[in-house]
């Protein structure tokens, strides 16, 4: 193999120079061209043409599209040297009464007295992904600004609610210690010595003050059953609000741009394990059938723990209230949940043995406004099915009448 001659290797070195996918030009000190790529070629010959310049003198150009550049060269005064280093520049002109921006980046080396070289490439559409993740991220932190606002102004409102509760127990406590109890044993007290009393202020006047006692005895023990009944539906508020909290706060804490793959399992344990100690004070048992292997579903973990607690929450509230019906034919409170797979869906159902609906009921459960409850805002299941929707999913509530218990059903596209 015959060994390249000086010549040949200098041929290959300017044909590589020739072909680097950037733009090289040398010029002399009066800009005019010696020497300049392809790449060069193509990045300024359309500028060169846009301001009808002749293309032979690379500071006519920079006159034009970047004068502060053509300063900084001028004003170089030494022997050899770097002017400029991979510093970008902004180049606007217009076509067609058209605003167009181009980013260009140069490089600006003095090789000798005579010779500028000139290193440059159109940065355009690297600097406009730049500027698009630059405000996305932007955007985030504008975002992750507003979730920990979010999350303080929840922290204080916590602290209230758990203020709040405090103060109502303090109110149910002092009601326990009223003086019920004691007008009965003056009562008592009266109507045992009665015979006392009637020989001395006469037996009309013993009569009505014990009457008056005993009217006093009864108003307030009334008064106290209705503050001990506004008590307890005010802890069931602010129960009810501290769960919402919760599942606020950890949705803050674990907020997420994009939905992801997350173990429908996991949801619904989670759910159950932030309401369980209310359902076990109810004397009410919860029971799943979930297999580990369920697959996964995409959506918003914390979204879908609103929806489940509400569900769960609704259940027992439909099976406290089935005690006062006598027809009902269940001995025992029960929550139930299973799962099935199919093809391409998840479904789950829920199942208590409570109330019941009859059926042109269901589909008024779901309306914005509507409740079966006294104190119900109609919010719930409306927000439970728009969350649900949201996850291309469905929601439905099934009853075989007042009585008869009721099962929710949910479905979801398993996660591809």
């Amino acid at each position: 193999m015959e060994k390249e001659t000086v010549e040949q290797q200098l041929q290959k070195i300017i044909f590589i120079i020739h072909q680097i996918p950037i733009g090289l030009v040398e010029t002399d000190v009066l800009g005019n061209l010696k020497q300049m790529n392809a790449k060069g070629v193509q990045l300024l010959m359309p500028l060169f043409l846009q301001f009808q310049l002749s293309g032979n003198n690379v500071f006519d150009l920079l006159q034009k599209i970047a004068p502060d550049l053509l300063v900084r060269i001028k004003q170089f005064k030494e022997k050899t040297g770097t002017i400029v280093q991979q510093e970008n520049y902004l180049i606007q002109f217009f076509v067609n009464q058209k605003k167009i921006s181009r980013f260009f980046y140069f490089t600006i080396n003095k090789i000798n007295e005579d010779t500028f070289s000139f290193v440059f490439d159109d940065i355009t559409e690297l600097q406009e992904k730049e500027n698009l993740i630059r405000e996305a991220m932007q955007e985030r932190a504008v975002e992750q600004s507003k979730f920990e606002m979010a999350s303080g102004i929840l922290h204080d409102i916590g602290n209230a609610v758990v203020g709040f509760g405090s103060y109502i127990n303090r109110i149910k406590n002092h009601l326990n210690y009223s003086d019920h109890k004691n007008l009965l044993g003056l009562w008592s007290f009266l109507e045992k010595n009665k015979h006392h009393f009637e020989p001395g202020i006469g037996s009309a006047k013993t009569n009505a003050m014990m009457d008056m006692v005993a009217a006093i005895a009864k108003n307030q023990e009334k008064s106290v059953n209705e503050a001990n009944q506004i008590i307890t539906e005010q802890m069931g508020i602010i129960t009810h609000i501290s769960e919402i909290l919760a599942i606020q706060r950890q949705y803050i804490k674990g907020y997420s741009v994009e939905r992801e793959s997350i173990n429908i399992r996991s949801v619904i344990n989670d759910s159950i394990a932030m309401i369980l100690p209310s359902l076990v004070k109810k004397g009410i048992e919860i029971e799943v059938d979930i297999p580990i292997s369920i697959p996964p579903v995409k959506g918003d973990k914390t979204r879908l723990m609103q929806v489940f607690l509400n569900l769960i929450k609704n259940a027992s509230e439909s099976i406290e209230s089935v005690e006062m019906i006598e027809t009902n034919p269940y001995s025992e409170k029960k929550i139930k949940i299973v799962t099935a797979e199919y093809t391409d869906w998840v479904e789950i159902k829920l199942t208590d043995n409570g109330a019941g609906f009859e059926t042109q009921t269901a589909d008024q459960l779901f309306k914005r406004g509507f409740t079966s409850k006294e104190s119900g805002s109609g919010i719930g299941l409306y927000n439970c099915r728009s969350i649900i929707e949201s996850h291309q999913g469905k929601l439905e509530l099934l009853s075989d009448g007042k009585g008869k218990g009721a099962t929710a059903i949910l479905t979801f596209k398993i996660a591809s």
